[in-house]
């Protein structure tokens, strides 16, 4: 990965237009294909990262009236659990889902008891 510094002198050379690619490269000590992707648009500088101690919500801590923690709202801890609880309850049912299949299909004489197919679609003597 070229720092930003590199790509920008980079930039500058090309701009000039005095040197050549391979000049270019030489000069800097980067590939061809670098200046040229630099010349090009697809190698461009990179964005400044933001500190890791800045904090990604601004404003008063408040307490959740759900859990009670001390947070900056909404709260992120409450939307965490609820979407747990969906993923597992997504997970049970699919489980139990496959569980009837299974079971259907090991013995087809005993009805499913959560069956997406409605019984007047299935045929009276069993699959031919």
């Amino acid at each position: 990965m070229l720092s930003n510094a590199l790509i920008e002198a980079a930039q500058r050379l090309l701009m000039e237009g005095k040197l050549s690619h391979r000049a270019i490269a030489k000069k800097l000590d980067v590939s061809r294909g670098s200046v040229t992707a630099i010349e090009t648009g697809l190698l461009r500088t990179h964005l400044a990262k933001v500190p890791d101690d800045a904090p990604l919500e601004t404003g008063p801590i408040e307490r959740c009236e759900s859990c009670g923690g001390r947070v900056y709202m909404p709260c992120r801890l409450c939307r965490v659990r609820e979407w747990k609880v969906e993923r597992q309850d997504e997970t049970r049912r699919r489980d139990e889902l496959r569980a009837d299949i299974a079971a259907w299909r090991t013995n087809p004489q005993q009805p499913r008891t959560s069956s997406r197919v409605d019984d007047s679609s299935r045929r009276p003597n069993g699959q031919r």
